[in-house]
């Protein structure tokens, strides 16, 4: 059975955006499939742009839920897994392989 695990890596921020810092302006996922030895990784990323007329939560006071909740409407996480699924797949049974030059 494959295993999923989803991750957040550092984010991008801005500084001195509208007189604001550390405005988070880019958020980079990765999500790493394992199924036994077998295993597979991609990754993606979603721009944040800063709502002018939203509130806005100081850097220092975000959660790892706050940016899956901005992240998430931008990731349709089951088309990422299946593609990791096909990955693994792949490699568990290989249509192709190397051979030496005779």
């Amino acid at each position: 059975m494959i295993e999923y695990k989803w991750r957040i890596d550092p984010l991008m921020v801005g500084t001195n955006i509208n007189g604001l810092d550390n405005v988070v302006v880019k958020v980079t996922w990765i999500c790493e499939a394992t199924d036994g030895e077998f295993q597979s990784a991609t990754s993606g990323y979603v721009p944040i742009e800063l709502d002018p007329d939203g509130t806005f939560k100081p850097y220092e006071e975000l959660t790892e839920a706050d940016i899956w909740s901005w992240i998430n409407p931008h990731i349709d996480k089951a088309i990422v897994e299946e593609g990791l699924a096909a990955v693994i797949e792949g490699h568990k049974h290989p249509q192709f392989k190397y051979l030496p030059t005779p």
